[in-house]
């Protein structure tokens, strides 16, 4: 469906009246142009059809594709999870949804790429033009937006360690900002433990622990139960290594939880972090 159709569809599923949805931002005559593919409208008058229906950009995208689980944010999810799992059979299959995608976008074309990179980092196998493709676009682009945090966010052991320090210093106010607004202040946190974990395992523990304070000060929701119990865990490795009282305890709670919540692969990733530090710092 196009644009035009989606909204008409919306309208019609809450049993609205063309009237009620075009209010002061569109004629009827033109609306009925619109829904029929006549005439594009611009993004203002776009954006106010949106807001008389009461629905989000994300979820008018989602009944556009008749809430399709192939769309980019599910395909990432996937991705994420089967590299989490070291599952290079559900990454392949991912890099196959991806091909059968019909869209030839940039973001499926970064997708694309950084699903070869997933894959080569569990079987050592070739990705360099696949790295080449997304350092060449971060490094392009002059001001990051959420999504270049996203994707760096994904990738970030492919860069090396000046390139992490820099970003670091070049992302503090963009990654304050985005910390405070609800749909992206995890990835913002996300971002941060990765960012934490590139710099311990470079033995670079002073500049780590910095990044911990910025950690701790970013505002999780009661419900972020996950983020919630990550940062528990970080805390008590920094409290082992500078010999302060219940670092052992905070870890032991942190992977409890996990353990609680049936989240092996969590567990098992942060057992293996700490097993990984304890050898580094203790």
């Amino acid at each position: 469906m196009n644009n035009g159709e989606t909204i008409n569809q919306i309208r019609k599923m809450k049993g609205l009246t063309i009237e009620e949805v075009c209010q002061d931002v569109l004629s009827k005559s033109n609306y009925n142009r619109f829904v029929n593919d006549k005439i594009d409208i611009s993004v203002t008058k776009f954006n106010g059809l949106l807001e008389n229906l009461c629905v989000a950009h994300e979820e008018f995208l989602r009944i556009q594709t008749s809430y399709s689980h192939a769309a980019f944010p599910e395909i990432m999810h996937r991705m994420k999870l089967h590299f989490q799992q070291h599952s290079i059979d559900g990454l392949q299959t991912d890099l196959a949804l991806i091909t059968q995608q019909q869209s030839q976008n940039v973001k499926f074309t970064h997708l694309f790429a950084l699903c070869k990179i997933m894959i080569s980092r569990l079987d050592n196998s070739d990705s360099l033009a696949s790295q080449r493709l997304i350092s060449t676009y971060l490094n392009h682009v002059e001001t990051w937006t959420h999504y270049e945090i996203v994707l760096f966010n994904n990738c970030i052991f492919i860069f090396d360690l000046p390139l992490v320090l820099t970003v670091i210093n070049r992302l503090a106010h963009t990654l304050e900002m985005y910390s405070s607004i609800q749909n992206y202040g995890n990835e913002t946190f996300r971002l941060y433990i990765n960012i934490i974990t590139v710099l311990l395992q470079n033995e670079q523990f002073a500049v780590a622990h910095q990044c911990l304070s910025t950690l701790q000060q970013i505002k999780l929701r009661q419900e972020d139960l996950l983020e919630r119990n990550i940062r528990l865990f970080f805390d008590g490795l920094f409290l082992l290594k500078t010999d302060e009282p219940g670092g052992r305890k905070k870890i032991q709670s942190a992977l409890n939880i996990f353990c609680q919540l049936e989240a092996n692969d969590l567990v098992t990733m942060h057992e293996n972090m700490l097993e990984q530090f304890t050898k580094m710092y203790l």
